[in-house]
């Protein structure tokens, strides 16, 4: 009987063994998957989910958090620092912010029954933005302290109206998924905007702070009423 050449232990050729094939790497693989995304993804699809309500209800939520961010978190600061108010007295005026927000909640169905869902939205935050103008640019605490319950109260209102009308926006079974991208794009531009507001607070004060605020409030009103207002608070396909 022939018997074939002798190999020697390290010869990877020999006889029973192997030679294991190479493995992809992390960032090799995530290139992989992106290129058969792309490859997958149409132009058409591209541009059917770029004119979806989902994606413009996204970039409301995107404009809105990024505007919060940029004076929410420095309110209270921006109360005792800059127009002298105690740590108490914007305590009380906190809270009465939050009690007149709850009323003015209970209110905003009813309003929504009126006057259409995206209509009782639109207009409630679009009265919200004089009231913060005139809170962050005049210095006055008294006059600020008695606008500031009815700005919180008139923005959060239509939070619960606008959380529902997003959901109708989408397939039940995405609703899970939808209602996460848009805690995301709200939560996201905050941070973001947060961190930089500091540094033009420490750096110019707080008036640019106000206006940018008014500006993402402004456009992310304009995007809403733009894309459904027209439609008597119905979603478009």
């Amino acid at each position: 009987m022939e018997r074939g050449p002798l190999r020697s232990p390290s010869d990877p050729k020999r006889v029973g063994v192997t030679t294991p094939a190479p493995t992809m790497t992390t960032i090799e693989r995530t290139r992989a998957d992106w290129h058969n995304f792309r490859s997958n993804i149409t132009s058409a699809q591209l541009k059917a989910l770029m004119s979806s309500p989902f994606f413009f209800l996204m970039l409301v939520y995107l404009l809105t958090g990024l505007g919060a961010g940029l004076f929410i978190p420095y309110f209270s600061i921006f109360f005792v620092h800059s127009l002298k108010a105690s740590s108490a007295v914007f305590g009380l005026i906190d809270g009465g912010a939050n009690g007149l927000t709850a009323l003015t909640t209970l209110a905003a169905p009813w309003l929504a029954a009126r006057i259409g869902r995206v209509n009782a939205i639109a207009l409630t935050r679009l009265l919200s933005i004089p009231l913060l103008l005139i809170i962050g640019l005049t210095g006055i605490l008294p006059l600020a302290a008695l606008l500031y319950p009815f700005r919180q109260g008139v923005m959060d209102m239509s939070n619960g109206v606008l959380q529902v009308y997003s959901m109708e926006a989408v397939s039940e079974k995405f609703r899970g998924l939808a209602n996460s991208s848009y805690q995301a794009a709200y939560q996201v531009p905050w941070a973001i905007s947060a961190s930089l507001s500091g540094l033009v607070i420490l750096h110019i004060g707080y008036a640019p702070i106000f206006l940018l605020a008014a500006l993402c409030y402004v456009l992310a009103i304009m995007v809403l009423w733009g894309r459904f207002g027209r439609a008597g608070g119905n979603i478009r396909g």
